[in-house]
């Protein structure tokens, strides 16, 4: 099957999943009174239902199955032990995560165990073969890879996972944003991995998991772009970063040491604010776990911009960054 037939499929799929499933989400939600309030750092004036991550949830975990099968039956793929290892061991971190961030909606979760969570979550990918293992050495003339240890490769995973899962967490401040900016990363991730699944490293399933988030988030977005009618809820910000993480790692981006670049760059705006917003509570011996309004949304509207173009402001800076991680990803080999 051809592999844009693949990506489409999954978008699609996932798609109609997400659209299908939010307006029961939104019945639910109201039913058990899952909701989040007007005050503190929200901006809303009104009682909005939370949940809609189960959305997402469904439309990326359903669409994955389904194509896991389709490989199977097409067998077109070379679907290995190491492949599947990697692919369970997304679902089942997409799982835990999502429990744990439905939890937090419900009963608005200490900030540590939260935080333990996305560790565990980064072990469960670290296990299961979803780790850097090594770089292609990029001197002139040099042989070989540099190999990275392995117990430094499930460090490395499980602080990349934590901290990609925790900075989109963060950007989920407006209607429409943390949606739209995994609509955009996940489409720019989607064209690396068609690129790049012909190599024999390369997870196949790496396509219908970037084309799925896609296509689960737009369908999200169909009721969350202002004025919006649900929230996805921490469990839908924590999956999308803990999904977006998992990609990262799992795809062919770090076939040389400038490509690492790429992934960054995609994850920018997420990962650099909450750099920014750590470090600028540090400096004010503040704790980092502090709720605060010192996010670019937040420092966007202040500025006096509407919601919207805040959110249309913060998709165009993703878009470039995605744009330039393109041109290092295609230049970098």
């Amino acid at each position: 099957m051809n592999l844009i037939l693949i990506s489409l499929l999954s978008i699609a799929l996932s798609f109609g999943i997400s659209v299908f499933i939010t307006p029961y989400v939104i019945k639910l939600s109201k039913k058990l009174g899952i909701v989040a309030k007007p005050g503190g750092r929200r901006i809303h004036d009104h009682d909005m239902p939370l949940m809609g991550g189960i959305g997402i949830y469904l439309g990326i975990v359903i669409t994955n199955i389904i194509l896991l099968l389709g490989f199977f039956f097409v067998k077109k793929y070379s679907i290995n032990s190491v492949f599947l290892q990697q692919f369970w061991g997304v679902m089942i971190g997409a799982t835990f995560i999502s429990v744990v961030g439905l939890l937090d909606d419900k009963f608005e979760l200490n900030g540590k165990i939260q935080l333990v969570a996305m560790l565990i979550a980064g072990v469960i990918l670290a296990i299961s073969n979803v780790r850097i293992t090594y770089l292609s050495n990029p001197f002139p003339n040099a042989t070989g890879n540099i190999v990275t240890p392995i117990l430094w490769g499930i460090i490395i995973t499980v602080i990349w996972t934590t901290m990609v899962t925790k900075a989109v967490d963060c950007i989920d401040g407006m209607d429409g944003l943390c949606a739209g900016f995994a609509v955009i990363t996940g489409l720019t991730f989607t064209i690396m991995a068609i690129t790049k699944t012909h190599v024999n490293e390369v997870n196949p399933f790496l396509i219908p998991l970037t084309g799925a988030l896609v296509g689960a988030s737009l369908g999200f977005l169909v009721y969350n772009f202002p004025p919006a009618k649900i929230f996805m809820g921490t469990i839908g910000s924590q999956l999308i970063g803990f999904t977006l993480a998992s990609i990262s790692i799992m795809g062919a981006y770090k076939i040389t040491i400038i490509g690492i670049l790429a992934p960054l760059l995609i994850l920018g705006i997420p990962v650099f604010d909450t750099t920014y917003v750590v470090l600028k509570r540090i400096s004010e011996k503040r704790s980092i776990g502090e709720a605060d309004k010192s996010h670019i949304h937040h420092r966007l509207q202040q500025g006096g911009k509407s919601v919207r173009n805040v959110i249309l402001t913060i998709y165009m800076l993703t878009i470039i960054l995605c744009l330039i991680a393109l041109y290092i990803f295609f230049t970098a080999d």
